[in-house]
């Protein structure tokens, strides 16, 4: 099914050419890639997203990039490299700066990768940091994916009571 979208976009862009479409071509490559576990492709279209994304001013395209650029990082064992592009796409998402989408696609790429590399503390920091902004700011909820990732950070960090309240409230 996603080989069909893929192919459906590519001819779009195809039939209209412009850098912004380019972008999110890169993108939609880099979830493929993601899917695959092809870390290197991933990372280079990811650094495609991300050139494409600052060339067109795009907040959404440049925080992308920067997201899978450190969770393909991450994967591929820079971590330290791979926490601070994650950190500054996350900067964008907690500032208001991207839309609800990309907002909820670089959250769940940060706390991913943070669980993964089981650094809790960081999962967890960001975690409130963007339930912080969703309540001030009037962002939406997010799904019970996102909530089941930050039930898991908090339960990991210890925090079990909210753990359980975050769990409760994923499903």
């Amino acid at each position: 099914v996603a080989g069909g979208w893929y192919a459906k976009l590519q001819t779009l862009l195809h039939e209209a050419r412009n850098e912004r479409g380019d972008g999110y071509l890169a993108l939609a490559t880099t979830i493929l890639d993601e899917a695959s576990g092809d870390w290197d492709a991933a990372l280079e279209h990811a650094r495609e997203t991300l050139r494409i994304g600052r060339a067109c001013a795009d907040p959404d395209l440049t925080a992308l990039g920067l997201a899978f650029e450190g969770l393909a990082l991450s994967h591929k064992d820079e971590v330290t490299e791979g926490a601070r592009r994650l950190d500054e796409a996350m900067a964008s998402a907690i500032g208001g700066d991207l839309t609800m989408m990309s907002t909820g696609i670089v959250y769940c790429r940060t706390l991913c990768a943070s669980l993964a590399l089981h650094d809790f503390r960081r999962a967890v920091e960001w975690a409130e940091a963007i339930e912080h902004c969703r309540t001030t700011n009037g962002m939406g909820g997010f799904p019970g994916d996102c909530r089941t990732h930050r039930a898991e950070a908090l339960f990991m960090h210890g925090a079990w009571t909210e753990s359980e309240t975050e769990a409760q409230l994923a499903t």
